[in-house]
């Protein structure tokens, strides 16, 4: 199972536990007829998310966000060469791009 199946997997069982909550008679997940509802849902709620202008991403960055984020440490803009314009560090540059470049290499969440 992949890292964004899992996300989804996670998402859709904890929804139907919470849905059920009340009930005492709690269908078992694994004989639930509704797990691809339950899936939807939980794109449908990661989409809501990534549309507000949120991501989510793993909590330890996995290799290719590594790798990015090291690249973009390497990748000045030649204008810079004298160093970045008056306000802004170069500590500053390279945190922002870093996220930037880290945030694109994350895992993305599979369409339906």
């Amino acid at each position: 199972m992949s890292e964004e199946t899992g996300l989804i997997e996670a998402m859709a069982r904890e929804m139907y536990r919470k849905f059920w909550e009340l009930n005492e008679d709690v269908p078992e997940w694994d004989k639930s007829p509704y797990q691809t509802m339950w899936r939807d849902q939980a794109r449908a709620a990661l989409s809501a998310i990534s549309a507000a202008g949120w991501a989510v991403v793993p909590k330890q960055p996995t290799p290719e966000m590594d790798e990015a984020g090291y690249q973009a440490m390497l990748h000045w803009p030649e204008e810079w060469h004298l160093g970045p314009p008056e306000g802004i560090t170069s500590e500053w540059f390279q945190s922002r791009q870093a996220y930037q470049w880290m945030l694109a290499a994350a895992p993305k969440v599979p369409s339906p």
